[in-house]
């Protein structure tokens, strides 16, 4: 006869099921605190990624409105009414353009001596509808982008153009997206906004420097239900109020025009 051996150990099936949703209980904590840390994060790459690309629309537009008027001297390059060194069309509700004219050299190093010819470049800046295409509806997104078109004065065409044998020129393209406001706004030495923007060289005299503004939005909902949030202008009553999910982040400058005084 077998004899029973009682110190053989084990577990219980309803042991092992109380150790199952027990782990279960703990794996789902651990999942939605991972989650939330997860999407804070993201949360915090987004804010940190479109807020760096304010501060380097501001800085890119920032440096090529101080080229505006620039000359060399003799380059015979011509100013006037109709090429004014710095041209600001303003709309009301969103976004501005801006016209930049200045001049610049070449020199051919395989010429003896070397050979210098003097351009005459413009950089516009404008806002046109955003092209990102909403997966969800299959249209684009209600936003903006900002673009950037650089060309060059063809003496011949009496134009300017984007042409093929000058590497510094190039087609409208995409510097900003989600763009909600753009705002570039003409001041005087006192600090006196400028309106309408000047459009003759003698009107331009009184133009000491350029105040801009850019907000953006980010490209997914940040908060969970809709929230109003407020765009503030610049020196005018033409502040935007936005009731969505979307996170927003604005930039400023001033931007004196050292080389307009040369221009004239």
């Amino acid at each position: 006869m077998k004899k029973k051996n009682k110190n053989i150990l084990g577990v219980t099936l309803v042991e092992i099921l109380i150790t199952i949703v027990i782990t279960s209980i703990m794996m789902g904590g651990m999942y939605a605190t991972y989650s939330a840390v997860n999407k804070t994060y993201g949360q915090v790459i987004d804010k940190a990624t479109f807020s760096r690309t304010s501060r380097e629309v501001i800085e890119m537009i920032s440096k090529d409105i101080r080229l505006a008027g620039f000359k060399y001297y003799g380059d015979g390059i011509i100013v006037d009414d109709t090429h004014l060194p710095i041209s600001i069309t303003r709309n009301v509700g969103c976004c501005d353009s801006i016209s930049i004219i200045y001049g610049n050299k070449r020199v051919d190093e395989n010429q003896n001596p070397p050979l210098i010819t003097y351009q005459k470049y413009r950089i516009i800046y404008t806002t046109v509808p955003s092209n990102i295409i909403d997966r969800a509806t299959g249209n684009a997104i209600n936003s903006n982008r900002i673009t950037k078109r650089k060309e060059v004065w063809n003496t011949g065409a009496q134009a300017f153009e984007v042409s093929m044998n000058d590497n510094e020129t190039y087609p409208a393209s995409t510097v900003a997206d989600y763009v909600d406001m753009f705002e570039i706004i003409p001041m005087t030495s006192t600090g006196t906004v400028i309106t309408p923007a000047p459009t003759t060289l003698i009107e331009m005299n009184n133009i000491k420097s350029v105040e801009l503004l850019v907000a953006l939005r980010s490209g997914k909902p940040v908060f969970v239900n809709d929230r109003e949030q407020t765009v503030i202008s610049l020196h005018e009553d033409n502040n935007r109020i936005f009731t969505d999910r979307f996170l927003r982040n604005s930039a400023t400058a001033t931007v004196s025009l050292r080389n307009l005084a040369i221009a004239r």
